[in-house]
């Protein structure tokens, strides 16, 4: 089912995270991905809802998805989460300083991270 690989990249999310969410093992999802393996009507119901699509559209009978699929956040590294923690840990004044700071070095280029950049890599 090339759909489901598709909705499961559009989302950033892992195979493992598919499975955890409908309580299936992640090696049997992975054969529902590649078609050596049929989810039954139950499992396909969860994968339907999961994605927020019809049934028809999984089983290719629909052209478009019934809603527009959602694209899921970035996960954190663990640096960032970090980060999260500290800037939760600060009063309203602190907030509003600490994004004070990194809008004026947004702004300014100086600390951009150049590897992300298309040709200045």
């Amino acid at each position: 089912m090339e759909r489901l690989r598709s909705l499961r990249e559009h989302r950033n999310l892992y195979q493992k995270d598919v499975a955890e969410a409908l309580e299936i093992d992640r090696t049997t999802y992975a054969k529902y991905e590649s078609g050596t393996s049929e989810p039954s009507f139950e499992i396909l119901k969860k994968l339907a809802k999961f994605f927020e699509v019809t049934t028809d559209y999984l089983l290719e009978y629909d052209l478009v998805p019934s809603k527009k699929t959602k694209k899921q956040p970035l996960p954190l590294s663990l640096e960032e989460e970090q980060l999260v923690m500290d800037f939760r840990e600060f009063n309203d004044k602190g907030r509003e300083k600490i994004l004070e700071e990194v809008y004026m070095m947004r702004v300014s280029g100086i600390y951009k991270n150049c590897d992300n950049l298309p040709g200045l890599a």
